[in-house]
């Protein structure tokens, strides 16, 4: 997809403020702070989202889901990494996973991730 086209095609109804990254063709929308409780949320993709050729979405595409009255009060865990914990010959080149238990904030958790050499040097993300 094209990209560029694809963020301004994207609306969130009640307006929230969010950040959008890609992984390959996937779009991920990270609200820029928490939603509001008991909330229906309706996520519009407009026809003006277009692919690489430059066509547009077929259809308008929406969908709605509705948050929780429950404060989340659950703290999240990591889930699985890759490479896993004490695994050797890792290629240089190999991307490092964290996959946690729910969304996470994205600014706060890369903040809280670095990666430590065995000479000491501290690597973050």
């Amino acid at each position: 997809m094209d990209e560029e086209s694809v963020e301004e095609a994207v609306g969130l109804a009640p307006s929230i403020d969010f950040a959008t990254y890609w992984s390959a063709d996937t779009i991920f929308i990270a609200p820029n702070s928490p939603l509001h409780p008991a909330t229906l949320y309706t996520v519009t993709v407009d026809t003006t989202a277009k692919d690489l050729a430059d066509n547009n979405l077929a259809d308008l595409y929406t969908f709605s889901f509705t948050t929780t009255a429950e404060e989340d009060t659950i703290p999240p865990t990591i889930v699985s990494t890759v490479p896993e914990d004490g695994a050797t010959n890792v290629r240089s080149g190999t991307p490092v996973l964290i996959v946690f238990s729910e969304p996470m904030n994205r600014d706060m958790t890369g903040e809280a991730i670095s990666i430590v050499t065995e000479t000491g040097k501290d690597v973050s993300w």
